[in-house]
């Protein structure tokens, strides 16, 4: 068993596309948590201030999402003109329900 020393950040990828209409596609893999949430954070580009257009989120292949995560999401939503996201898993939608954040982070049906 590893103890906690020998245990890295968590691995987690993201892709951003756009679509034809300059909605923002923000694709999340992996696991997502305090350990790399910055470095994604980084990777979108997310500056104080910055405005985004439409995103779309799509959680497809998140394994795993801790409060910083969520705090991520709602940061995106909080700069975006209109957030969803896609391809949410029962675990994570109910994540987002017990939160109370799921008013302000929508899923696409």
């Amino acid at each position: 068993m590893a103890t906690i020393d020998e245990v890295g950040p968590a691995k987690a990828n993201v892709d951003v596309s756009r679509n034809a209409n300059g909605t923002v596609i923000v694709a999340l893999s992996g696991e997502l948590d305090i350990s790399n949430v910055e470095l994604i954070r980084e990777q979108l580009g997310l500056g104080i201030g910055q405005t985004l257009p439409a995103v779309v989120v799509d959680v497809a292949e998140l394994s795993f999402m801790d409060s910083s995560g969520i705090a991520l999401l709602v940061q995106i939503a909080g700069q975006a003109g209109q957030i969803t996201l896609r391809n949410v898993s029962p675990l994570i939608q109910r994540v987002l329900t017990a939160t109370g954040v799921n008013e302000i982070l929508p899923a696409a049906p």
